[in-house]
């Protein structure tokens, strides 16, 4: 069944009657840029597909090479130093040591 983990279909599929506080949600984060890094807000939207705050929607982008396949952290683990800011119509990137560009 598509978007169904396996181990929900093993387990009970009704909601519990009482909830049990397991943890305290400290910082949210969204990824603007998928692979690149974080940035911290301190509320958000969460859709069927992703979370949102303002300007901002989780992996919306992503980053391609030029033969337009897309590129990751896994081959790349520097892009994670890649610090997004999103505005309403730019997105500009900015590396330690490097100017930033603006797209």
């Amino acid at each position: 069944m598509p978007g169904v983990e396996l181990g929900a279909l093993r387990g009970e599929l009704t909601l519990p009657t009482e909830w049990e506080q397991i943890g305290k949600v400290e910082k949210l984060y969204l990824y603007p840029v998928k692979s690149l890094a974080h940035v911290e807000v301190e509320e958000m939207l969460v859709g069927e597909f992703a979370g949102s705050s303002g300007y901002l929607s989780d992996r919306r982008f992503m980053v391609t090479d030029a033969k337009g396949k897309f590129v990751t952290s896994r081959r790349y683990p520097n892009m994670s130093l890649i610090q997004p800011k999103v505005s309403r119509d730019t997105i500009e990137l900015s590396y330690p040591g490097k100017s930033s560009v603006k797209i």
